[in-house]
């Protein structure tokens, strides 16, 4: 019985211990407002709109006038494009709305909203964590069975130094400022968006 209440007192005082701190950490946490300096954020702005233009012109030789959005799909993909997430199908939506209205790179890089290249670009990172891989911009367009069929349709790889679907190369200057701070800065664009 001597034990017991020994184990008791001590079970007793480590789980308040538990909840005081865990209690602490949540009060803390919410008193630090973390934010992204005005130059990273503009930086990572400004990158993400160049992102958004190089993806438009390494599709731009796909795309033929007056082809509908559907038939732009079939040729940059396929006929298999029906496991495409939504992040890749907004990107690749909003991109067909720039070159079936023939929008200039100029305005692209001025006015982009820069949600779907973001959520592109999350999607990949988050993929790539998830799956300890680097297939994300192949599951971002719907192929991660059928990687090779894409690799076989690359021939603007003359063209671009970056293949159509490669999000991470045509974003290649973003990644200058740390992970946290892009982070950051995405998650800040997402509420803006919200």
């Amino acid at each position: 019985m001597k034990y017991l209440k020994s184990f008791i007192k001590q079970l007793t005082f480590t789980l308040a211990l538990i909840f005081s701190l865990n209690n602490y950490a949540q009060n803390t946490q919410s008193t630090y407002d973390i934010r992204v300096s005005v130059e990273d954020q503009d930086y990572v702005e400004q990158e993400l709109r160049k992102g958004m233009v190089s993806f438009v012109e390494s599709v731009k030789p796909l795309y033929r006038k007056g082809i509908s959005y559907n038939d732009f799909i079939k040729v940059l993909i396929g006929e298999n494009s029906t496991d495409m997430p939504v992040e890749g199908r907004n990107l690749l939506k909003k991109s067909y709305y720039y070159l079936s209205n023939e929008i200039s790179n100029k305005e692209i890089e001025r006015n982009d909203s820069m949600k779907e290249i973001s959520a592109a670009f999350l999607y990949t990172l988050n993929y790539n964590s998830k799956n300890n891989n680097s297939d994300g911009e192949y599951s971002l367009f719907g192929l991660s069975n059928e990687r090779m069929n894409l690799e076989s349709k690359s021939f603007i790889d003359d063209i671009e130094d970056c293949k159509w679907w490669q999000i991470g190369c045509h974003l290649r200057n973003i990644r200058r400022i740390s992970l946290n701070t892009l982070l950051l800065a995405l998650n800040h664009l997402a509420q803006l968006g919200n």
